[in-house]
């Protein structure tokens, strides 16, 4: 994949979440405790910087699979263990069945907006 210098303006909008809503241990912490598993995807992903980058660089992908099909499969996955860790997931709505949505946290709301 090739990487990007500026951001999208997806990744602008969470970095000033993140840095308004002081989220930056919940980060810290996710991605420190992803990384720890030692899963390959993670190898590089040690810092929120390298995250945001490496979140950003999916936003420009230009699809194309490995000989066993996957990459996308993967990439997915790591992208959304992160967002399972526990710092992070206290702060997304908890998924329950229920006749009426809740209102979207605002880390929810933004994680609609990114797979759009």
């Amino acid at each position: 994949m090739i990487t990007h210098n500026k951001n999208h303006p997806i990744i602008q909008e969470l970095e000033f979440l993140i840095k308004e809503n002081n989220w930056e241990n919940e980060f810290k912490v996710a991605i420190s405790n992803a990384h720890k598993t030692k899963i390959k995807s993670f190898s590089k992903i040690n810092n929120l910087s390298k995250y945001l980058e490496w979140i950003n660089t999916f936003l420009y992908w230009i699809p194309e699979e490995n000989s066993k099909g996957t990459f996308i499969y993967d990439y997915l996955g790591a992208f959304y263990f992160i967002f399972n860790q526990k710092s992070l997931l206290q702060l997304q709505n908890e998924i329950i069945p229920n006749d009426k949505a809740p209102k979207l946290t605002i880390l929810s709301e933004w994680l609609v907006k990114y797979t759009n």
